[in-house]
């Protein structure tokens, strides 16, 4: 197999003043610097052509849950000694999302009412990686529709001296394929959830 250097190519000025490569190659390369900021009328440019799709084109809605994973009513009181499930929803509508690829992460946070520990699901090195949708492609099958869901193991979340009430919040936000945030983000307030210690 061979290999090739690629040469940052020397640039001309032309009569019209654009900055021009002094020859032309097959292939694609860029010129940070092409056309110079001194460009000519806009009479004198090709032609493109921007649709503004209405916001149906990229549109979505999601859902999380937090839920005892044995099914127990109610759901909202928890044993510490018991792993439960969080589960992320997500439906994505519209063309526009076939043109978008970056990594999905979520996040389950416990705020302590009346004082006490508060965190977030990310905060734990065993969880964390299992909140991400990683590489997420939006023209690939069956990617405007997906589930995100984690068992978290017992003692998870602290129950206190017997038990404790947690307001609990999800969240999710997109990071384009940089690895950097992107404005597409959410939340969803769950209500308030009873952790307790059986023993």
């Amino acid at each position: 197999m061979s290999t090739q250097t690629l040469e940052a190519p020397q640039v001309a000025v032309s009569t019209n003043g654009i900055a021009a490569p002094s020859s032309l190659s097959i292939g694609a390369s860029l010129y940070p610097q092409y056309p110079d900021p001194h460009r000519p009328p806009k009479d004198e440019y090709g032609v493109i052509e921007v649709r503004k799709p209405p916001s149906s084109a990229l549109d979505g809605y999601w859902r999380a849950e937090l839920r005892d994973q044995y099914g127990v009513e109610p759901s909202s009181i928890i044993s510490t000694q018991d792993p439960f499930v969080v589960a992320f929803h997500l439906w994505l509508n519209g063309d526009l999302w076939r043109c978008i690829c970056g990594d999905w992460c979520f996040d389950m946070c416990f705020e302590s009412i009346g004082g006490g520990h508060e965190f977030c699901l990310s905060d734990l090195p065993n969880i964390e990686p299992q909140l991400s949708v990683r590489d997420w492609v939006g023209c690939r099958p069956h990617a405007l529709h997906f589930w995100v869901v984690v068992t978290c193991p017992p003692g998870t979340v602290p129950g206190g001296k017997k038990n404790k009430l947690y307001r609990v919040g999800a969240t999710f936000q997109m990071l384009d394929a940089c690895k950097k945030p992107a404005a597409v983000v959410g939340y969803q307030g769950l209500g308030e959830y009873q952790f307790y210690n059986p023993n």
